[in-house]
């Protein structure tokens, strides 16, 4: 985004400038608090929010604010990996279905409208039980509840763009149908694609903070979005920060990275 356009556009630099500082506490959470998310302090358990503990403490006397940004690691991790896998091969499907056409086209498309159809959530939780909760399984589980839409989109990008007169000349003109599928139609089609990648995330964010939540996660002590909200609900009477500052937290990360996507999408046009 250019300077002008973030002037203009000063919500998106928001969002973006937030969610950065939300990625670098995923890869260096160190950098943003002195507290160890682990130590226990009897002493401050379940203190309000102050200037030195901005979030309070839990149970255990533990700040939260710390770890909410170790959390981030677990969730943002998943994520990303998650987004990833599910834009490749959303990308590659598309691209393959849309300039084969015919029966290939058909039957890869209905298999995708078959996975559109199952409620993401109950996809992922299925995933899970079957394999186990881990980095790996947790991923999968994202990424396919993801991935259909994606290739829906791209075949549909994939068909507007493989009929411009570019790429018909270069294909009369004796490119193999990879070259051109590659060289011309790829590059045309995979923006529209990124940006519902960007507002998929949030989704993403939303499904594994879910499976923690619901005791799918990473055990105790490890932090996480999730199970820190769903920790906080023994106490929502007495100490009902543990649950809605993080949950505050990942509601702006949500929106914010829906601000960032049609921003982009925006300039897109």
């Amino acid at each position: 985004m250019t300077a002008a356009g973030a002037r203009h556009r000063p919500g998106a630099l928001l969002a973006g400038l937030f969610l950065l500082f939300v990625v670098i506490s995923a890869v260096t959470p160190g950098l943003f608090t002195v507290y160890d998310p682990y130590a226990t302090a009897p002493a401050e358990k379940l203190h309000a929010p102050t200037a030195t503990h901005v979030f309070g403490t839990d149970e255990l006397g533990r700040d939260q604010f710390t770890r909410v940004l170790y959390g981030s690691s677990h969730t943002i991790g998943i994520t990303a990996a998650a987004v990833g896998l599910a834009l490749a091969a959303g990308l590659v499907v598309g691209l393959l279905a849309g300039m084969t056409g015919g029966w290939p086209d058909v039957v890869v498309m209905r298999a995708v409208d078959v996975l559109v159809s199952l409620p993401r959530l109950l996809f992922a939780l299925l995933i899970v039980t079957a394999f186990g909760f881990g980095a790996v399984s947790a991923t999968v589980a994202v990424a396919a509840g993801i991935f259909p839409g994606l290739a829906r989109v791209a075949r549909a990008e994939v068909l507007k763009v493989r009929t411009l007169p570019y790429v018909e000349a270069a294909r009369a003109g004796g490119a193999s149908w990879l070259r051109s599928a590659v060289r011309h139609v790829l590059p045309r089609s995979w923006a529209p694609v990124l940006v519902l990648a960007l507002l998929d995330a949030g989704t993403a964010i939303l499904v594994v903070s879910t499976l923690s939540f619901l005791g799918l996660g990473p055990p105790p002590p490890a932090a996480e979005w999730g199970s820190l909200i769903s920790q906080g609900r023994d106490y929502l009477v007495t100490a009902p920060w543990l649950t809605l500052l993080p949950g505050i937290f990942v509601g702006l990360v949500l929106l914010s990275l829906d601000r960032l996507a049609r921003s982009i999408g925006r300039g897109m046009r």
